[in-house]
Formats: C-alpha cells, sequence, structure tokens
C-alpha cells in the first residue's frame, strides 16, 4: 500500500538516495506561471449577483472554487448566510457526498446536509479545481523560461583560456571581469602571452553565437503555451499559426475547442447557483463567460 507523501517529502527521500532530475515542480519559475495562470482562468468566467460583506470576499471565493472546486452556502449564527470551503464526505444513492463540515476555526465545528441546509457550489462535476491543469502548463513554461535564460547566458562570446599558475588564472579572471563590465581596454602582462609564438593564450570558444542563440525561437513556444492554455479555459487566442485561408467549419471547430470545457464550467456553476437560490431565497447568483467569440456563418472563409 503507497503511503501518502507530500511533493516535498517525496524528494527529501528520493534525493538522499538518488541524484536529483529535473525539477519542475519545487522552484519559483513554476509557482509564478502558476499564479499567472489561475488569474487568467479566473479571469475567464464572470460570477455576478454574489454578495458582498463577511462570509463572502471574491479572493477567498474566487481560490477556493477555481483552487480546490467545491464549496458549500451555509447560514451561522455569527455572519448570517457565507460561503465556506471544507470537507465532504457520505454518499447518496449516486454516491454522491451528502454532508459538509466547516473548518475554519473562526466558526464553530459543524456538520450540514447538502442539499438540506448546505448548498453545494463546484466548479466542475468531479468536484475537483485546476490546479493540476495550472500545474502542467506552468512547468512547461517555467522549463522554456529557464531554456530562454541558458540560451541567452549561452550565446554571449567566450574565450578558452591556458593558465599555468594561480597567478596566470586570476589574472584571467581578473581581465574578463573588467571586458564584461565594460572596460573598452584592458592591460595585461608579457605572462599572458605565448613566450614561442608571442600571440595571446586565449581563443575564442563560440564563434557563431547565431547558431546556438534560440531565445526568439523558445520566446515563441512560449506564446504557444499560452495559447493552448488559453484555448482550454476559454480565452480568446489569436491562433497565429493558422493557415491563410480556414473554411467556416474550421473556425467553428476551432471555437467549440475553446468552448468545450469553459461552457460545462458555467453550466456546473449555475445548476449550483439555482440550488442555492431555493435553499436561500434572495441569493441570485449567475456564471458566464466573459470572454465569448462570435462567428460570422455567413463568411465560407476567413
Amino acid at each position: 500500500m503507497d503511503i501518502p507523501m507530500t511533493y516535498r517529502q517525496v524528494n527529501d527521500r528520493v534525493s538522499s538516495a538518488a541524484p536529483n532530475g529535473l525539477q519542475l515542480l519545487n522552484n519559483g519559475a513554476t509557482q509564478y506561471y502558476a499564479r499567472y495562470l489561475m488569474q487568467r482562468a479566473i479571469s475567464a468566467i464572470k460570477i455576478t449577483g454574489r454578495p458582498t460583506g463577511p462570509g463572502w470576499s471574491r479572493t477567498y471565493f474566487d481560490y477556493t472554487l477555481f483552487g480546490r472546486g467545491f464549496g458549500c452556502v451555509i447560514h451561522t449564527d455569527r455572519y448570517g448566510v457565507i460561503f465556506q470551503g471544507g470537507p465532504i464526505y457520505g454518499r447518496d444513492v449516486c454516491y454522491q457526498p451528502t454532508t459538509f463540515m466547516t473548518a475554519n476555526p473562526l466558526l464553530p465545528s459543524k456538520s450540514y446536509r447538502i442539499g438540506i441546509d448546505a448548498a453545494m457550489i463546484r466548479l466542475k462535476p468531479d468536484y475537483s479545481g485546476i490546479e493540476d491543469l495550472v500545474t502542467t502548463y506552468a512547468m512547461q513554461l517555467a522549463l522554456s523560461y529557464q531554456t530562454w535564460i541558458t540560451s541567452t547566458q549561452n550565446s554571449k562570446v567566450s574565450y578558452i583560456m591556458a593558465a599555468d599558475n594561480k597567478a596566470n588564472k586570476h589574472t584571467f579572471d581578473s581581465m574578463v571581469d573588467k571586458v564584461m563590465s565594460g572596460e573598452v581596454a584592458v592591460a595585461v602582462g608579457a605572462g599572458m602571452l605565448d613566450p614561442k609564438t608571442g600571440q595571446p593564450r586565449w581563443q575564442m570558444y563560440n564563434q557563431d553565437v547565431s547558431k546556438t542563440y534560440i531565445a526568439p525561437d523558445v520566446s515563441e513556444e512560449m506564446r504557444r503555451i499560452t495559447e493552448r492554455f488559453d484555448r482550454l479555459i476559454g480565452l480568446p487566442h489569436a491562433n497565429t499559426d493558422k493557415r491563410e485561408r480556414l473554411t467556416t467549419d474550421e473556425v467553428h471547430a476551432e471555437d467549440t475547442q475553446t468552448s468545450a470545457l469553459v461552457d460545462l464550467w458555467v453550466e456546473t456553476l449555475n445548476e449550483c447557483f439555482d440550488e442555492c437560490a431555493r435553499l436561500f431565497p434572495g441569493l441570485e447568483m449567475h456564471a458566464e463567460r466573459r470572454y465569448k467569440e462570435e462567428v460570422d456563418s455567413s463568411d465560407q472563409s476567413l
């Protein structure tokens, strides 16, 4: 039986017995792009009618819904009707959860019956959030970004130097530091020259940087990764890889790919909001796509 462990626990155990491989989850670049992509995903859906005041923080609501995937609307003695994230358990005849429990230290621990005194709000039918989707594309962007940095750094004109002793090595290092810092003229001693030929002891390592400079290609790939993510979450994208002329059917197929997931999320949310209105009269919320692409069916080609 597998022992449930977090990523960091797995990393601690594996790294003690084997060298580290490619680490894409536990680095700042991936976390940066994960936050960036999560905000793009949240912006794809517009929710109206959401109450304001205690218990209805937009930040808490959005990140609980998109991150964890679900939460419940409940009535509390202190705050009234509020939205809260927490564990769910139990099952009915269709294997759907039946009970919600509060997990907030400011609220008394209490169980609520889903559909009776608690209204479930979920983003997707399977009660999951989109952290897996966001992390997948964040890792791709982080790896591409690291490649971009490496390509830019390695595309500089480099030199190889032969040093007889530490003093010569130190002189070489000092000379390179001064050149890289922008000094236009750097003086070196005769010891930096080959005593037989009188030529400098250094030579260029990479004379044609254009063959190793792939940063523009990596930047283009990062744009494509972002476009693929936008297509999944329902954000309009330029689709700059399209052919010169596309038929209307091809445009519709592209539009369907863009709207497939987000339309399901909006439909699921609105079903949950109808349940909220039934259990808590006056709570009228509605979800819709923030950006909806329109295609003119009269055009036969684009």
